[in-house]
């Protein structure tokens, strides 16, 4: 549309009229509804308003007509605005208009009859079927394309014939088979049937106009059998979209053809002008469009239909591309076919003969085998080996497999097809390059080179015929390719040579991209590479490219670089697709399309390019591609393949450290020794490294211990420096000759040859006997130095070491005395226990301070323990009734007393024992008074007892009578009766009857029962004797006694009781009373009121003890309560108390409660000291002071070794041991050098050429010529790691340099590991079995952020990459901490970063002047131009003038400066050179002194160290006072890690310039760590060193120090304790009295800091040595000597301060500790641990296993063969094999034999001398072994599996045959052989093996001897078979 803006001479002033107008109207924009006037705006800037202004349009001609005039608003000062002004073009007028007419179109604006304004416009009307030009509104084009033409169906019926013949099927079915070859036969079909038309091509219809072009209309074609390119275009569009087809109208320069979809598709908009769209789909495999060129089909053309497609492919490829048209886009957007015109049959008409059959298009063969994306096989999921690979390629446009570039190392190759090329190479066909036809004549621009020429009809002929004969083409004259295929044939041999890598390869297919949408450059990466070789022939025969035996490779790097750079994530490649060949290039470059299709002018071209593909990484990228499963044999990185840990880790905390079992040649502390020993003992491990820390140190003595013991190490370091620090080291302590350094990937072959050639000449040093009696000696003095520390730290069970036991006394000797505590209870205590009773301690005197303290308390003697509510109320009702008892009980008393008439004593113990008498006298209360009364009745009581016994008995027999006889019986005389009975007893027979009879009568007369038995009789007769014989002894016993006992007041039963109980209680109140007994019992027998007196109080006291248990059960009283002679009056005021006081029961109760746990507890002698009255605030000291003192004294008792230890003594061992160490750490460099030296061969033995020594010897002479050096290393395996043990490399040396079969080093260490990527990390771990891994992880990680000068700081996120520690850790491998912080010279330089970052963990050492800092913060006044410069000119200029001024004073300590920005770092720079261009001493003494100013940024600072740091901070308020929280590096994740180096780089002293302060910076404002560390370090640099740490820290927990500190205190010094920043500490600190911001002594206890050493060395050297070395004055004060005399120490202390102070001060040396980074000024060397092969000879190596040959003495005894057969000397014989076999051992029977029958003068064996000779071997005690079809033997003792020994006859009879040698022997010779020389190929070894055992010609026989010893040595696992038939030493 155009603009028309119109001002107007009449009218209104103001008002304009403006109008995009349409250039062009013809019938098409009128059937498309294409707005003529797209826009009409009236503006009015006039100051009157226009309500309903007419807008009016006229038309001349009256092509186009409007309806009503359209009314506007027009407001003052505004403007009114029309769109789609409905204008109508006048069909009829176009549709008869032949020519284009030129119009006019007015437009008026009228307002009431008065116009406001007007304007004219031209406009061109065209012709009906003209078409105004590609250029404008081309999808117009598609108005042309008329499908419902009546002329059309007439070409599609000629269509559908061919189709039915070609396919059996004439179905014009259009999409619906849903096949792209059926669609396509379609197209061919109508190309056909146009074919048929005999069209010819003739110009455009006559038109008289600049622009556009008239177009034929179907019947007009057909009609006169004319048509042009676009006619014909339109034509074929026509009857595609006809036959249901999606035609597509492509335009060229000058050109135009037509293309359809095969599949039912269209693009997303109608028109496009990126030509990739078609290559893309038209390529095979893609196969979704087909292109036609139709002027193919006019007359006078026999074009097939394929040659048409070609031909129209070819044209799109060569000739600028205009636009396409998808019609069926257009259809979908309203664009319409025109109307239909039917012209008359007038005029002339051509004649046109008709085509023959013949001449038509024949069936097109079927296309290849569409590639649908839906087919692909998922990828295989991506594993970690993938990733890291991917993570080493070079993604940068410098790498050719990302842009290619055509140079002499990159060749275009002419291939027509690409996959036939591949299935060739695949199926083993060779190809020779060849130089371009002369005859093509090709273009030969860029454009034309990348993408294939190959295309181009005249070509692809000639390719075709050249392929079949293997040719390959190169688009470049004979000579140009002959120097291009030679420059990539020695390029990829010295690659394969050097790295081990094939980087030669053939690309197939290329991805044609940009850069930006907006690039004009088309960028072509490769796709698919085909590893081949380059094999030269002849040189007449040139070269032939053939396919090498490796895996043909997707383009990774290309594919990664889609993913990061473009979002384009390619599916579908891995693996890669095949076919039945090898790969399916069709299939993979389809895939490329898909992928890609969406992308503007994005394609892939079918090319193909020989050339060398490499970039910087290759090597490691290659080294993991072609060891994917070699690499997870390694169990580092299996774990970090699989995620989580492949092995079992060592619990490192628990790995014990044993001092003296490494070999040491640097000295080292605990942390690092812990290290180097789990290195030695196999452990893989994670070796943090804080800056400082002494890495290098800790890698090199790591290092020296590992080879020293025969392991190999492979130290990896991707920067140089790491290298060179420990590379200096190992130079140092003489170990250079055995490191082969390596970093750079470009190592000159003369430096590693001259290496290696230096290991050779290495001469041994004296002193190993020397080493052993040190080592020993030093063992000694070190285990007892060890056991001091043992014995003063080793805790006990009760959890306390005798130095704890000693400082806790000392910490509260001044306590009160009063508490012991029992050495009984020690070995029962433990820390449980002690932390128990510590804590009833405190619970015990809170307990006794609530009640005020517990002596003397009013509420003593209760002892309830668990107060209740109800408890007081109970205990007060309780003491009550107690109170009313004990009133009771005092007034019974006195009654009881009064009646005793005795006087009343009050005692409570004599109320008791009165009250025991009134319970004796009571007891009399049942005894008859006239008893009681009764003088004497205890000694009545005995004949009262015989009196009741009589009287008993004498009851018990009247009973027993009266049962059988009446009681007149009793009366009869029982004497007379019993001797009648006896008498008649004695009479014989008859008389006794009488008698008997008689009194049987008598006694009849008295018996209840009749008769009397005769059985009876006795028993009557006797019992009546018996009662009468009682009663007369009861009579005589009753005759003693009162009346009074025996009347008859009482019967017998009545008086024995009254006689027991009189007996029992007289008897108790005797034992009661005493003395009294007898008068207490009268006055009970004479006063009534005597008893009840006593069992009245006898109740009272019941009633008291009663009311006393019921106190005592609420109370709980103590049982020592109511004891003693405490008053009766007492008792009731201590009842009284406890009522009036039962208001703090409860808080007393508390205190009973704690005092019982503590008492429980083992507290009673700090619970008796408390009710003793010892105060509340003394209590726990005094039971620490007693607990400690009996723990100590305890100790004491149980150590001898504490008993008699000296600290004068001990000082005099330390001494020893210090001259003891520096001995043997110089004798251990000599030992090392010794051991490494023993294995080395002699350099001076002629070896072998084809041995490892003669291979080496051989390279030395010739300086290496033809040889590389990768290769030369795999020509030395067994050689190579004796010379050097040790060799130093990045990871990219390693790959290059070290073949991946070699055996594995034993030990790998990386260095700077938070740097190193895991990617590049991980091929080199895989050649070692263990790794350890040295890094600092809060140190810098890979990163980029300054890796170019583009970087947009401000903005700029990254992510910092993965680095292998990171990782490492991440698997929670085993790790360990370097803890000496050895750096800064003074502690505050390093203060910030161990408290913000490590935790405080880092040990680190106080100096003398430890009461100032050495961090300033220096304000300057400017401010950071962060819009513009982003740098800070003020603080630049300020430490620009601090630098001027320290480089202008002579002897300067070393400067460095950080700066946090780039753009700050050049900003510096550049002032410094302005300066130094004034005065260039300046400049001289900055870089020319041994460490060189630098000026460094955040991200490069690492690894190096300088005495002053001057830091730049830049960031800061801009020139408006604002401070963008933006920071750089700092932001990012990980920025705090950047922070932490920087601040740690500096030695002595460390400036800050900032004109930033810490309170500008907001955190409210940002999340980042960084940023907030920066806040603190800034906060930290204003005010020191922090709080927490200063050096006037005073604790009193360490007792002893507190005592020494108060000692020297009293003399007037001042103290102070715990000076120190991190856990060492100096115990006490005494100031300088002459300058007080120095330390004039400092003292040492052997206290917790002793016993935290690792090492003994660590705790009795280094830690004094570094603090000497500070300019510390230090003293050691011994626990045990302070106990035992503190008199003494303290003077000697005070000996010492006066020493010192007259002494001058002390400086700080600057050397003192060790340096890192390799700042080194020069390495320390030790003259006598260097090796120098010109000083001394080479000591000869003396071959063990090498004996003479000694032949067997025996006596000459001739005997001829018949006489020894006939009759022979049997123990002769025996005797002499058994001296053969015992000489000459081992030894072949068939020598044996010989031996002796020479022996007995016989030259020959026959069969019968050899049967009999048999007979006496076979008894003959020895070991036999089969060798052969032989017999070896040897003697019984010897072992034939460890015969270590090969035997050279010096003389001619001592020289055996080759078939004499027993294989065993010829196996040590090869074992020597091996030794000397190192691998031999077979034939060598055999060779230099018969030339040992003095062969000098190698026949058959001897040649099969050696064989058998060869196979042997292999057979027994002493040597094996290598590569090149090489034998090697296992």
């Amino acid at each position: 549309m155009e603009t028309i803006v119109t001002t107007q001479d009449f009218g209104v002033e103001g008002v304009r009229v403006e109008a995009q107008i349409s250039p062009v109207a013809n019938y098409a924009m009128q059937q498309n509804k294409i707005p003529l006037i797209a826009e009409l705006r009236i503006i009015n800037n006039s100051q009157v308003s226009y309500e309903n202004a007419e807008i009016n349009l006229s038309f001349r001609p009256t092509f186009a007509f409007t309806g009503q005039p359209v009314l506007v608003s027009l407001p003052a000062g505004g403007e009114a605005v029309v769109n789609g002004l409905a204008v109508k073009l006048d069909d009829a007028y176009l549709a008869t208009l032949n020519e284009r007419v030129l119009g006019r179109i007015e437009i008026r604006c009228t307002w009431q009859g008065r116009e406001l304004a007007s304007t004219e416009a031209e406009i061109a009307v065209l012709a009906f079927d003209e078409c105004y030009g590609f250029h404008f509104m081309p999808e117009l084009l598609a108005c042309f394309v008329a499908p419902n033409h009546p002329d059309i169906p007439k070409i599609l019926l000629s269509a559908s014939a061919l189709l039915g013949k070609w396919t059996g099927s004439p179905a014009l079915n259009a999409y619906q088979s849903q096949d792209a070859n059926r669609v396509r036969m379609q197209v061919a079909a109508i190309y056909g049937a146009i074919q048929q038309l005999n069209i010819t091509y003739a110009v455009p219809p006559v038109s008289f106009e600049r622009l556009g072009q008239r177009i034929r209309t179907p019947d007009v074609i057909l009609r006169d059998h004319l048509g042009t390119c676009l006619d014909l275009t339109l034509l074929f569009a026509s009857c595609l979209e006809a036959a249901g087809l999606h035609p597509i109208l492509v335009v060229v320069n000058g050109h135009s053809f037509v293309g359809a979809w095969l599949e039912e598709q269209s693009f997303p908009e109608t028109v496009q002008d990126d030509p990739s769209l078609l290559t893309k789909r038209i390529a095979q495999g893609i196969n979704a469009i087909v292109l036609t060129e139709t002027t193919c089909a006019c007359s006078g053309k026999a074009v097939e239909f394929e040659e048409a497609e070609q031909a129209a492919k070819h044209t799109l490829n060569t000739v600028p591309f205009q636009y396409l048209v998808d019609v069926q886009r257009a259809r979908a957007a309203g664009i319409r076919p025109l109307p239909q015109r039917v012209w008359s049959e007038s005029g002339y008409r051509i004649q046109h003969e008709e085509r023959d059959e013949d001449h038509l298009t024949p069936q097109p063969e079927h296309m290849d085998t569409t590639f649908r994306m839906e087919s692909l096989q998922p990828d295989a999921t991506q594993t970690k080996l993938d990733q890291w690979q991917r993570r080493l390629l070079d993604l940068s446009k410098r790498n050719a497999l990302i842009n290619l570039r055509l140079t002499r190392s990159l060749l275009p190759v002419l291939v027509e097809r690409l996959d036939q090329l591949e299935d060739a190479m695949a199926s083993g066909e060779d190809f020779r390059l060849l130089p371009k036809s002369s005859e093509w004549g090709m273009p030969l621009d860029e454009t034309a080179l990348y993408e294939n020429v190959a295309g181009a009809p005249a070509v692809a002929k000639a390719l075709a015929l050249d392929f079949t004969s293997r040719n390959l083409r190169i688009p470049y004259a004979d000579g140009e390719v002959q120097k291009c295929v030679v420059q990539l044939y020695r390029s990829s041999r010295v690659s394969l040579e050097e790295n081990g890598a094939n980087t030669l390869y053939l690309a197939l297919g290329a991805l044609k991209w940009f850069e930006s949408p907006g690039s004009a450059k088309p960028r072509y990466a490769p796709i698919v590479l085909l590893p081949v070789e380059l094999v030269r022939k002849s040189a007449q025969a040139g070269y032939i490219i053939r396919l090498r035996d490796d895996e043909p490779q997707m383009n990774i790097t290309l594919l990664e670089f889609l993913k990061q750079d473009f979002g384009i994530q390619v599916t579908g490649l891995d693996p890669l697709p095949l076919d039945e060949k090898g790969l399916d290039i069709r299939a993979i470059l389809s895939i490329m399309r898909h992928h890609v299709m969406h992308m503007p002018r994005w394609d892939v071209v079918e090319s193909a390019f020989l050339g060398i593909f490499s970039f910087a990484q290759f090597v490691m990228w290659n080294d993991l591609k072609n060891r994917r499963d070699d690499l997870l044999k390694n169990k580092v990185v299996k774990s970090l393949f699989d995620g989580r840990l492949a092995f079992s880790p060592v619990n490192m905390d628990q790995f014990r450290v044993k001092e003296g079992g490494a070999l040491l040649p640097i000295p080292a502390d605990g942390s690092q020794l812990k290290a180097i020993e789990a290195a030695s003992e196999g452990v893989s491990f994670v070796l943090h490294g804080p800056p400082g820390t002494g890495k290098s140190q800790t890698i090199t003595n790591m290092i020296a211990n590992a080879v020293a013991q025969g392991k190999t190490v492979l130290f990896v370091a991707e920067k140089m420096a790491a290298l060179s620090v420990v590379q200096k080291r190992l130079e140092g302590i003489g170990l250079g000759p055995f490191s082969l350094e390596m970093h750079s990937n470009k190592a000159r072959k003369k430096d590693v040859l001259d290496q290696l050639e230096r290991a050779l000449k290495v001469a041994w040093q004296e002193g190993r006997e020397s080493f052993s009696l040190t080592n020993g000696q030093t063992e000694a003095v070190r285990e007892e130095l060890e056991r001091h520390m043992r014995s003063m730290h080793t805790p006990y069970p009760f959890g306390l070491s005798l130095y704890e036991a000693i400082n806790g006394y000392q910490r509260y000797h001044d306590a009160a005395e009063g508490i012991v505590i029992p050495q009984e209870e020690m070995p029962s205590l433990t820390a449980e226990k002690l932390a128990q009773r510590e804590r009833l301690v405190d619970e015990l005197i809170a307990a006794g301070r609530l009640i005020g303290h517990p002596k003397d308390h009013p509420l003593e003697g209760i002892g309830v323990t668990a107060y209740t509510q109800q408890l007081r109320g109970q205990a007060e009702q309780v003491l009550t009734g107690y109170r009313s008892a004990l009133k009771a009980l005092g007034e019974a008393h006195g009654a009881f007393m009064k009646s005793a008439g005795k006087p009343a004593e009050t005692s409570l113990h004599e109320i008791r024992r009165m009250a025991s008498w009134a319970q004796a006298v009571a007891s009399l209360r049942d005894l008859p008074g006239e008893w009681l009364a009764l003088p004497g009745l205890e000694e009545d009581f005995s004949a009262l007892a015989e009196y009741c016994a009589h009287e008993g008995r004498r009851i018990q027999l009247r009973g027993e009578l009266l049962r059988e006889m009446d009681e007149a019986y009793l009366k009869e005389d029982g004497e007379t009766l019993k001797r009648q009975w006896r008498e008649m007893q004695q009479q014989w027979f008859l008389p006794r009857m009488l008698s008997s009879g008689r009194l049987m009568k008598h006694l009849s007369g008295f018996y209840k029962g009749g008769k009397v038995k005769k059985e009876k009789a006795e028993q009557i007769v006797f019992g009546l004797a018996a009662y009468q014989q009682e009663g007369a002894a009861m009579s005589e016993a009753g005759s003693r006694l009162s009346p009074e006992l025996v009347g008859d007041s009482y019967g017998p039963e009545a008086r024995k009781a009254l006689l027991e109980e009189a007996v029992k209680w007289v008897a108790a109140l005797k034992d009661v009373c005493g003395a009294d007994a007898e008068n207490l019992r009268r006055i009970a027998g004479r006063d009534p009121s005597f008893i009840p007196a006593a069992s009245a109080l006898q109740k009272a006291l019941d009633a008291t003890v009663t009311a006393q248990t019921a106190v005592n059960s609420v109370l709980a009283l103590a049982r020592d309560c109511f004891m003693g002679e405490q008053l009766l009056e007492a008792r009731l005021d201590q009842v009284n108390r406890w009522l009036e006081n039962l208001a703090s029961l409860r808080d007393y109760s508390a205190w009973l409660n704690t005092a019982k746990r503590a008492c429980e507890a083992g507290l009673l002698p700090v619970i008796s000291a408390y009710r003793q009255g010892m105060a509340h605030e003394g209590l726990k000291h005094a039971y620490f002071r007693g607990l400690y003192k009996a723990m100590a004294e305890w100790i004491f008792a149980q150590d001898s070794l504490a008993n008699q230890f000296n600290g004068v003594l001990f000082e005099e061992k330390v001494a020893q041991f210090r001259v003891m160490d520096r001995q043997l750490t110089e004798l251990t460099r000599r030992e090392i050098v010794n051991r490494l030296a023993e294995r080395i061969p002699d350099m001076n033995t002629l070896a072998a050429q084809s041995s490892e020594l003669g291979i080496l010897q051989r390279a030395i002479r010739s300086g290496g010529r033809g040889v590389a050096i990768r290769k030369l290393m795999e020509q030395l395996p067994t050689l190579l790691p004796l010379l050097c043990p040790c060799m130093l490399m990045s990871p990219l040396s390693a790959a290059q340099y070290l073949d991946p079969r070699r055996k594995p080093f034993d030990l790998v260490v990386f260095d700077e590991a938070s740097q190193l990527p895991t990617c590049k990390a991980v091929g080199v771990l895989a050649r070692g079995e263990n790794s350890v891994v040295v890094g600092d992880p809060k140190q810098m990680p890979p990163t980029s952020f300054f890796a170019t000068n583009s970087a947009d700081e401000e903005n700029l996120e990254l992510e910092d990459l993965e680095s292998i520690l990171d990782d490492c850790l991440a698997l929670s491998m085993p790790q360990t901490h370097l803890k000496w912080h050895y750096r800064s010279r003074h502690e505050s330089l390093i203060a910030f970063s161990n408290h913000e970052f490590y935790e405080n963990e880092l040990y680190t050492f106080p100096s003398p002047n430890a009461l100032c800092s050495k961090v300033r913060y220096i304000p300057v006044d400017g401010f950071y131009d962060r819009g513009k410069t982003r740098q800070n000119r003020a603080e630049a200029e300020a430490i620009v003038a601090e630098v001027l001024q320290r480089l202008r004073v002579e002897a300067h300590p070393s400067i460095g400066i950080v700066t946090f920005s780039a753009a700050q770092q050049n900003l510096i720079d550049d002032l410094l050179l302005e300066e130094f261009s004034r005065e260039p001493q300046l400049e001289e003494n900055a870089l020319q002194q041994g460490e060189p100013l630098f000026i460094k940024n955040l991200e490069n600072v690492q690894g190096d160290e300088r005495d002053v740091i001057l830091f730049s901070i830049g960031y800061g308020p801009d020139e408006t006072g604002q401070v963008a929280m933006n920071f750089g590096p700092l932001n990012r994740e990980g920025g705090w890690r950047r922070l932490n180096v920087a601040v740690s780089r500096a030695r002595e002293e460390m400036m800050i310039f900032a004109t930033l302060r810490p309170d500008q910076l907001d955190m409210s404002r940002t999340r980042s760590k960084g940023v907030a560390n920066l806040k603190n370090f800034l906060e930290f640099a204003m005010r020191g060193v922090k709080s927490d740490a200063a050096a006037h820290a005073q604790n009193p927990a360490d007792g002893l120090a507190r005592d020494i500190a108060a000692a020297v205190g009293q003399a007037g010094y001042e103290a102070h304790l715990e000076v120190g920043c991190s856990k060492f500490r100096v115990d006490v600190a005494v100031v300088d009295p002459r300058q007080k911001d120095r330390y004039l002594l400092g003292i040492l206890l052997d206290g917790p800091s002793y016993a935290s050493a690792r090492t003994v060395r660590d705790r009795e050297l280094s830690q004094t040595d570094v603090l000497s070395r500070l300019g510390w004055r230090l003293l050691r004060v011994y626990a045990i000597d302070w106990w035992e005399d503190p008199r003494h120490e303290t003077q000697r202390i005070l000996a010492q301060l006066e020493k010192a102070k007259a002494a001058p001060t002390q400086p700080v040396l600057r050397a003192a500790l060790p340096r890192e980074a390799g700042q080194e000024k020069g390495a320390a060397r030790i003259a006598s641990a260097q090796p120098s092969p010109a000083s001394e000879p080479r000591r000869p190596k003396k071959d063990s296993a090498r004996k003479e040959y000694v032949v067997t003495q025996l006596s000459y005894k001739p005997i001829s063969a018949e006489a020894f057969v006939a009759n022979p000397p049997a123990g002769e014989i025996v005797k002499r094999l058994g001296a053969i076999v015992q000489t000459e051992a081992p030894i072949l029977e068939g020598l044996l034999v010989r031996r002796l029958l020479q022996s007995f003068g016989i030259a020959r064996a026959g069969s019968r001398i050899q049967s009999l000779v048999q007979v006496y071997l076979r008894g003959l005690p020895c070991v036999r072994l089969r060798q052969g079809d032989s017999t070896v033997y040897f003697p019984k003792e010897m072992d034939p599996s460890s015969y270590p020994f090969y035997r050279i006859g010096e003389e001619e009879v001592s020289r055996r045959d080759a078939d004499e040698l027993p294989w065993a022997e010829v196996s040590n010779a090869a074992q020597a052989v091996l030794r000397a020389q190192f691998g031999l190929p077979r034939e060598d070894l055999i060779r230099e093996t018969a030339k040992l055992l003095g062969y000098a010609r190698v026949g058959s026989g001897v040649s099969q001897t050696m064989q058998m010893g060869v196979d042997a040595l292999i057979a027994n696992g002493r040597a094996k078979q290598g590569g090149d038939d090489k034998i090697l030493l296992v």
